[in-house]
């Protein structure tokens, strides 16, 4: 017989003999009828351990009020025990996973693989998949993610991301799959939010239905006395409103927003107690309250309004030969040209000493690499700065340390390595396991409190050293755990230790800078809490720039409109993101701003409500462009910017509103396509009152009401009168 849970808006079904989750209905035109399949499986030993159906649970306990089930399995030495449980009134069911050694054998636990199956509502032809802050076209047809099969052979997909891998999260991406049917109205979404290790959701398709798994890395030994290992978060929710009402319980659910966790009900609680015990004293689900962004409304309102141009302050820096590179002596007299352009912040990649012209690749934390100057002359070019009126933000760079450093010989508890005991390089970006020192760096664990109190320190020596304002904040996405053989603590613990690593900055620098900013450049919502801005998804910027620029457009203008549109629905509010053409990641965008539509692209990114920031390097013979652009930016610094808002019916027309009380809106348009365009706003005004625009391009108010004419690559700026 089946094990049945439910509530007053859903039923649940599981089959007993195997375990496998087999429905999940919400009646009449609302249903939902999932695949059979088992819900979870785990990685030990570098093999899945669930994937035969002649597995069952050893016990099941089903809560008295019917919501809940607790199934556990004994198996090879390891208990298992998965609970389900629907809310008490809403469509919404949420697992969790606890696992523990029952013998002395060492065995290392890498993920926890949670699936559905057949994740569809209604039938598929009438349903679009969502998946926001993703590097996935917007309102994909059901059918065609269907046609997606996942790489299996990509066990470590960063940063390639390979077929039907997304971006981890929650520091990458929210996770949140959305399948939405447009007849029914009807929608069915499921995340996992754990702030334990990331999250890696992947879509794969049998061309006919979707599945979708959240891969949850959570490395740990098992053994015996060992602590268990909690993957928790996983949660499935319908929604009769589409994906907005999906959207909202997201929201509720998710610590960014300042909003409880999720709870579940009050007895899968009682029947997790031991569980939820041992989690809250390790940390993994218990975070502490995010920070309310705009407590401070000045503060909010001059981060929200920076400016920032990145500029590279080592003459001997490796960025390939088309990235301009200077001294600091050289950049101080620059900064009166900085300021005119219209910037009020400048970022400075690393300036301390380095190996191999590698500056990310730190020597020496406590010196400053020749090729940058003095540390005299770097005081200099800050003051120099601040007598200006700009603001002056360092890159905090903690992910690793160069594998020549002092630091690999004397703390050399404080790398990652892998279970036989090899420290490496993170996301490949040094050694592998193994190899000799190759310039690049080893990864520092993050889990290491002392570790962390080193990056913090250092930190601090450089505000109190050059009076800087903040830093921008590099690579705290995931890394790989630490699995070195008699580790004392959870190799997990490594994972997201950037977070913890994060929070205890933000703490440190604002005692001495009440006003000292965070700037991150990992856009997730696990930052939300402990910066003051984050970069837009970098990840993306690149391929849809890059698209734009070579004329075979990633997105076309109306669906990056519409990611944005969503992908703000689903972050923070009034969240500021810092927007961009090219950075340093992406130098070899820079041979392609020749482009007739470069300026269309960056004057898009300017004009996107957030944080403008431009690469030095792409200002060459584009001086004016930039003076212009930014001088109008500024003048919008009150004004509240929207896409969406005023749209045309050409898709590759790209358009902002920015409003404010008391004064006309503001409307930026920009053509991203290599055709000129003719097409007409939909909004009401009498009159145009032209801002700026590109050579040729003109708005006017004609029957059908204000229209644009651009050319190739144009764009312009301007008010409307009613």
């Amino acid at each position: 017989m089946d094990i049945v849970i439910s509530n007053t808006a859903a039923t649940a079904r599981f089959d007993r003999s195997t375990g496998f989750l087999i429905s999940v209905a919400l009646g009449g035109p609302n249903s939902a009828v999932l695949d059979p399949c088992r819900p979870f499986d785990l990685i030990v030993d570098g093999r899945l351990q669930m994937d035969t159906d002649d597995i069952g649970p050893d016990a099941v306990e089903i809560a008295s009020d019917q919501h809940c089930v607790q199934l556990i399995y004994e198996l090879d030495g390891l208990r298992i025990t998965h609970v389900a449980g629907l809310d008490p009134q809403l469509p919404i069911l949420r697992q969790s996973l606890r696992v523990v050694s029952t013998d002395s054998q060492p065995r290392r636990l890498t993920a926890v693989h949670w699936k559905v199956c057949g994740f569809v509502v209604g039938e598929a032809a009438e349903c679009r998949l969502q998946a926001p802050g993703q590097v996935l076209v917007p309102d994909l047809a059901y059918e065609d993610a269907a046609l997606i099969t996942l790489d299996r052979t990509a066990d470590q997909p960063h940063p390639t991301y390979p077929q039907g891998w997304l971006e981890s999260c929650p520091d990458q991406s929210q996770g949140l799959i959305v399948v939405e049917n447009s007849t029914t109205g009807c929608a069915v979404g499921v995340w996992q939010y754990s702030e334990s290790a990331p999250v890696f959701p992947t879509i794969n398709g049998d061309s006919r239905l979707v599945t979708i798994e959240h891969r949850h890395q959570i490395g740990a030994w098992l053994v015996d006395g060992a602590p268990a290992v909690l993957s928790d978060g996983h949660t499935v929710a319908w929604s009769g409103i589409g994906m907005g009402g999906i959207i909202n319980e997201y929201r509720r659910s998710v610590p960014a927003f300042n909003t409880a966790a999720p709870g579940g009900c009050a007895t899968l609680n009682a029947m997790a107690a031991e569980l939820a015990d041992g989690v809250s004293k390790r940390g993994s689900s218990v975070v502490n309250a995010p920070r309310r962004h705009g407590s401070n409304v000045t503060f909010a309102a001059a981060v929200a309004d920076m400016r920032i141009i990145q500029v590279i302050p080592n003459k001997s820096a490796n960025f390939g030969p088309s990235v301009d590179r200077t001294s600091i002596v050289d950049l101080t007299r620059e900064l009166d040209t900085v300021k005119a352009l219209g910037f009020n912040t400048v970022y400075l990649l690393p300036v301390w000493a380095c190996q191999e012209a590698n500056v990310y690749a730190i020597a020496e934390h406590y010196a400053i690499d020749d090729g940058v100057g003095t540390i005299g002359e770097l005081r200099e070019y800050v003051a120099s700065a601040h007598r200006l009126g700009l603001k002056v933000m360092f890159d905090f760079i903690p992910q690793g340390t160069g594998d020549s450093s002092r630091l690999v010989a004397e703390n050399p508890d404080w790398l990652v390595r892998d279970h036989l005991g090899r420290p490496f390089g993170s996301h490949g970006w040094g050694p592998k396991p193994g190899e000799s020192p190759n310039g690049h760096t080893y990864s520092l664990d993050w889990g290491n409190a002392e570790c962390r109190r080193f990056l913090v320190d250092w930190a601090l020596w450089n505000v109190r050293t050059f009076d800087i304002d903040g830093f921008r904040t590099d690579a705290l996405l995931w890394k790989e755990p630490n699995f070195a053989p008699h580790g004392t603590r959870p190799a997990w613990e490594t994972s997201f230790g950037g977070v913890r690593l994060a929070d205890e900055l933000r703490a440190a620098t604002r005692r001495v800078k009440k006003d000292f900013f965070l700037l991150g450049e990992v856009w997730g919502p696990i930052f939300a809490r402990n910066h003051d801005a984050t970069y837009q998804n970098g990840w993306l910027l690149g391929k849809i720039n890059a698209g734009w620029l070579v004329d075979e457009p990633y997105f076309t203008a109306r669906q990056w409109m519409r990611w944005l549109e969503m992908n703000q629905a689903i972050r923070p509010d009034r969240y500021p993101h810092a927007n961009f053409t090219l950075n340093h990641d992406s130098v070899e965008l820079l041979a392609l701003l020749s482009n007739p539509i470069a300026s269309a692209v960056s004057f898009m990114h300017v004009f996107t409500p957030g944080i403008p920031l431009v690469f030095r390097s792409e200002l060459e013979g584009r001086e004016a462009f930039f003076r212009e652009a930014l001088h109008q930016r500024s003048q919008l610094c009150s004004a509240s910017g929207r896409v969406g808002l005023a749209i045309t019916t050409n898709e590759h027309l790209f358009t902002t509103c920015w409003m404010q009380a008391g004064s006309p809106p503001v409307v930026a348009v920009a053509n991203v396509s290599v055709q000129a365009v003719t097409d007409t706003l939909n909004v009401d005004a009498a009159s145009v009152g032209i801002r700026m625009a590109s050579p040729g391009a003109t708005a006017s108010i004609t029957k059908q009401g204000p229209t644009v004419v651009l050319p190739a690559g144009g764009y312009i700026l301007f008010e409307l009168a009613t």
